[in-house]
Order: structure tokens, then sequence, then C-alpha cells
């Protein structure tokens, strides 16, 4: 039991570390896209990782136009909020908050491994925090598969983004309101859905390590609560 509280506690603080470096980063706007970056991160950057509204900063995008390996027409255009973004934070926050939970409870499940109070007060909350995050990550994930049907030219995610409908996306030459490419971006959304489910190997270790301090712990519970019934049985005494 000791050996699986202690590599349990390595794992869910490993990931704890991780989300709260991503979390800062992105919500302190450190991720904002730059000149020289590569394109795909930018957009990346565009379609996730940074909210113009929420950051303060609207960014100018260069829009390029390319057909047939010829270069069509160059505009600038500029997204005043993304929507995308800002549901990103969001899950940012929610990945975060269950992280923090999830740490302080897998926290008290290796000190108090021998104390009966130890399967209502730390193991129950770390099994069920688990669980929701199991189920968050997976929910997560299809929201990010869901965007790749919505992302899948450079002009459909910009366009996304923007929610045109709400008027949130400007562009500098009027005549050119259309954006139009053929290059597949769809991969973007679909990276996400592959990071969000953790790379899926470590979303099945999270799962097992789950289950197993579950049943290990519900097991050490029934045998103190066996031994405690045990000497607090009522002694006879042979006449």
């Amino acid at each position: 039991m000791g050996s699986l509280v202690y590599w349990t506690m390595i794992i869910v603080l490993y990931q704890t570390i991780l989300i709260t470096v991503i979390s800062y980063v992105t919500l302190s706007c450190q991720l904002k896209p730059e000149r020289h970056e590569l394109h795909e991160l930018t957009l990346m950057k565009l379609l996730y990782l940074y909210d113009p509204q929420a950051c303060s900063r609207i960014y100018f995008y260069n829009y390029t136009e390319v057909r047939d390996f010829k270069q069509v027409f160059s505009n600038i255009v500029w997204p005043l909020k993304n929507h995308v973004a800002a549901s990103f934070r969001s899950k940012l926050k929610l990945w975060l908050s269950l992280h923090m939970f999830w740490t302080i409870f897998a926290f008290g499940n290796m000190i108090i491994v021998e104390q009966p109070c130890k399967f209502y007060t730390a193991l129950l909350p770390f099994t069920a925090t688990g669980a929701v995050m199991l189920v968050v990550d997976f929910i997560q994930a299809t929201v990010f598969i869901k965007d790749s049907r919505y992302t899948r030219t450079e002009g459909e995610l910009l366009m996304y983004i923007s929610d045109v409908s709400a008027v949130n996306l400007t562009i500098m030459d009027k005549k050119y309101q259309t954006l139009q490419s053929s290059d597949d971006i769809s991969w973007i959304a679909l990276v996400m859905a592959y990071a969000s489910s953790r790379g899926i190997v470590q979303w099945i270790i999270n799962y097992w390590m789950i289950k197993d301090n579950f049943f290990e712990g519900l097991g050490l519970y029934r045998r103190f609560n066996a031994r405690r019934a045990l000497l607090n049985a009522p002694k006879t005494l042979d006449v």
C-alpha cells in the first residue's frame, strides 16, 4: 500500500505542476503571438491561447491567401474577441481547480495511511475528484474534436474564433471580406483533443491508479474494521 500511495503522489504532483505552469502562462497572457514564430504556432495561439479581450490587447494578423502556389492577396485582420480562447481559459480554471483538490486529497491519503478516518476524509474524496477529472478530460476532448470541424482552413479558423455574427472580426481591406484558403489545419484542434485526454496513455494510467488506490484502501478499511470488531467483541469465560 505504501509504494502505491507514494507513486500516486508523484504522478498527481507532476500533473498538477504541469497544469499550473500552463494555466499561469495562458491566463497571464504570456502566450501572445510573436512575429518570427512558426505559422502553425501562431494559429494555435489565435485559436486557444490568446483572447484579446481578456488580455486587453488586440493582435493584428497578416492573412495571406495563396492559390496554386501563387499569392493572391494579403490582408490585415484582427479579432476583437475570441470566444474559443475565452472558453479555453474557463477550461483551464476548471482543470487547475480539480488538480489542486486532487493533490490535497492525494497528500492526505499518503499521510494518514493507517488511520480509520482515511477512507472517508481522503480516499473517497481523492477517488471522486479523480473520477470527475477523467470525465472532464473526455468531455473536453470531444469539444476540441468538434472545433476541428469549423477550423479546417486558416480562413475558417479566423471566422470561427471571432464569431462573425457578433461582428468581432475586423478586416482592413473591405474589398476582401471573404477569407479563403486551402491548407488543412484542423489538426490543431485534434492535437488539443489529444493533449486534453492526457495523451491517452496518461489518462489510462490515471484510471488504473485511481482504481487501485480505491480498492486497496477499501481492503485496508475493511481489515481495520474487522480487527476493531474483534477487539470490541465481548469475551466469554469457559466454565
